[in-house]
């Protein structure tokens, strides 16, 4: 069962009952911020992020089978959405090279995924000063995770943060939309390497760096 984690305090009001661990993101449009920002503190961002998952977007695909490997994929199509393309997640599971993504198996160099719609990956430090920095440029991060759920090896796309203080550079939380589960998704942010998921597990941030995409000049 899930474990709730607190909510970002901008985002209380009265709705339905979210999932636990989730963002109640519709209370986030009453701060009418400009795209793409549903937040924008000193403290807290949160970006409007387009969300794929890796199996539902696949199902009644001739490639239906392959979702249970298809989170980096997911993670990509989302990046790149929010970069105004419009990618069903099918089209990008069967755009990338085996040097990246092995259909039914696993992903590789993710980094090199953009370059095949004519993007380039962005790679920053795992800090928690450049993650703050890069979501308040308005740049969603692509994360490899370890040990999610307990067992496996994970991509999620970081669309917020939550509790970052500037003086000791340090976070509550990061929000991500995560392909296996849902948007929006609060993970407590334990230090540099380490987020703690809703369900309890602890997760190494993964050898891949983070990175977020942008256009190729």
């Amino acid at each position: 069962m899930l474990s709730t984690l607190a909510f970002l305090p901008f985002l209380v009001s009265s709705i339905t009952t979210p999932k636990a661990g989730v963002i109640p993101v519709a209370n986030a449009m009453e701060n009418n911020l400009d795209a793409p920002f549903f937040i924008n503190t000193e403290s807290a961002v949160l970006l409007d992020v387009p969300y794929v998952h890796q199996k539902e977007d696949l199902e009644n695909t001739q490639d239906a089978w392959a979702g249970g490997s298809a989170c980096g994929p997911a993670s990509l199509t989302m990046a790149l959405n929010f970069n105004d393309e419009d990618f069903d997640l099918i089209d990008v599971v069967n755009s990338l090279p085996s040097n990246v993504y092995v259909k039914g198996s696993m992903f590789y160099n993710l980094t090199k995924g953009p370059e095949e719609f004519g993007y380039k990956a962005n790679e920053i430090s795992i800090s928690t000063k450049e993650i703050f920095e890069t979501l308040k440029l308005g740049h969603p991060i692509l994360m490899n995770i370890q040990n999610y759920d307990g067992i496996t090896g994970h991509e999620i796309v970081v669309v917020g943060i939550k509790g970052y203080d500037e003086n000791t550079k340090t976070a509550d939380s990061l929000i991500v939309h995560d392909p296996f589960g849902s948007a929006y998704r609060e993970f407590e942010y334990i230090n540099e390497t380490t987020l703690r998921q809703p369900e309890g597990y602890f997760l190494p941030i993964g050898t891949l760096k983070p990175f977020y995409i942008t256009k190729s000049s």
